[in-house]
């Protein structure tokens, strides 16, 4: 089978989901395995390819245990070559917007003077023959007057500048099907959310390749410590280096650079986007989680079977191509006569319920279509220049939302706790 239509869907395979994942079952026998660890050995590995049936064999946890994001056995090659052809818990907020860049990323690092729970501390060094923005689309403005006094406008800003989105109904099919409520216990559809998304469209931008060969590094299981390889840390630099080209990232630089909330040299930047999104920190114990494992890879809390986090849409779609994520149907806003009060499959946001490994989340809110450097230049930008319990208003196709990053402090400094859009109405 090709793997790009295995991947993407776009001319073979079931929409059926309960026939996909009983035929996942008769294809692939599942074998539990005990203290496995995440996918961290030389960079050759695709998840895409392995979540879409097309390399290795899916190792199931034992019953009552989390998803880890684990292949054994032969794994395919590089992810370009496999296509090419909400908040957790309670958290102490501080209360002042972080004043400077160091201050927002804190001091130190998490984890120094040598490995720690199988952690490697390096820090990724960025050089300035890295610095060039390479596929910038077009010139980045400068942020106007009013951007800088209005977060909102700056975000929405960001918005125009995702150069690299996809379109619903051109680049993907979604298929709503019913709606449900936060707090039903009963799965609505019988189909996938996805329809279909075009291959090309993925292959065309590296950012969605990387981001993509990042989702196997992490363990989902809350209170298990994250194990840093030299492979996952250069999938990282490569990551951070990857979307410093692109528009949104290069406004988020040039906006924070005016804020006084930045370094103005690049590879300063990218440290400090890296540290960001990717230092460990403590959420049950040392070094088990990341503001990137939360926000787009998604967790699962041990003694409650909570999903928390998993806000990204390729996240959802190659975990649902797999047989692994459970589109549950959509939930409407509670304010009605908006747009988001009547969704037709033909926007970039959507609330909806869903399940991972059997796990329910009752209520996740996803943009769909958008690129990761959007993503990620907004959740920063709200993180460093906004303020603790201030969400921040934008419109994604008429659809009135909200931009909410949640923070904590610890003793290497704030850090991203989760951060996602609400639908207001």
């Amino acid at each position: 089978m090709d793997l790009l239509t295995a991947l993407c869907g776009i001319c073979l395979g079931s929409n059926d989901k309960r026939q996909d994942q009983q035929q996942q079952q008769q294809q692939h026998p599942l074998q539990p395995l005990s203290n496995s660890q995440p996918n961290n050995n030389n960079n050759n590995n695709s998840y895409s390819q392995a979540a879409s049936g097309g390399g290795g064999v899916y190792a199931a946890p034992p019953p009552g245990q989390p998803h880890q994001n684990q292949y054994h056995q032969q794994q395919p090659s590089s992810y370009s070559q496999a296509v090419s052809h909400e908040a957790p818990g309670k958290y102490h907020h501080q209360q002042q917007p972080p004043h400077s860049y160091s201050q927002a990323v804190g001091g130190q690092q998490g984890h120094s003077g040598g490995a720690s729970n199988g952690v490697i501390s390096q820090q990724p060094q960025f050089l300035p023959s890295d610095n060039i923005p390479a596929s910038v689309q077009k010139p980045v403005p400068a942020p106007t007057q009013k951007e800088l006094q209005d977060l909102s406008a700056a975000a929405q800003r960001l918005w125009d500048l995702d150069n690299n989105r996809l379109n619903p109904g051109k680049d993907f099919q979604l298929n709503l099907q019913r709606k449900t409520f936060v707090s039903n216990q009963d799965d609505m559809t019988s189909d996938k959310l996805f329809k279909s998304v075009n291959g090309d469209m993925l292959r065309k931008y590296p950012t969605y390749s990387k981001f993509l060969d990042l989702l196997p590094n992490f363990t989902s299981r809350e209170g298990v410590a994250e194990t840093v390889t030299d492979a996952r840390l250069r999938d990282e630099k490569q990551f951070i280096d990857l979307v410093y080209q692109t528009s949104p990232i290069q406004y988020l630089h040039k906006y924070l650079i005016a804020k006084k909330l930045a370094p103005s040299d690049p590879a300063q930047f990218k440290t400090m986007l890296n540290k960001t999104w990717f230092e460990l920190y403590k959420r049950r114990v040392r070094n088990d989680t990341s503001a990137f494992e939360h926000t787009f890879a998604g967790e699962v809390r041990d003694d409650t079977r909570e999903v928390m986090g998993f806000h990204n849409w390729l996240t959802f779609y190659v975990e649902e191509k797999a047989g692994r994520a459970d589109y549950r149907g959509f939930i409407l806003p509670k304010t009605r006569g908006g747009r988001g009060a009547n969704p037709t499959g033909n926007e970039h946001v959507l609330s909806f319920q869903l399940s991972w490994n059997g796990d329910v989340k009752p209520v996740s809110t996803i943009l769909i279509g958008v690129s990761p450097e959007y993503e990620l230049a907004l959740y920063t930008m709200v993180f460093l220049a906004g303020k603790d319990d201030v969400n921040v208003p934008i419109i994604v196709d008429d659809v009135q939302c909200e931009v909410v990053v949640h923070r904590f402090t610890n003793n290497t400094g704030p850090k991203i706790g989760s951060a996602y859009v609400s639908i207001v109405k």
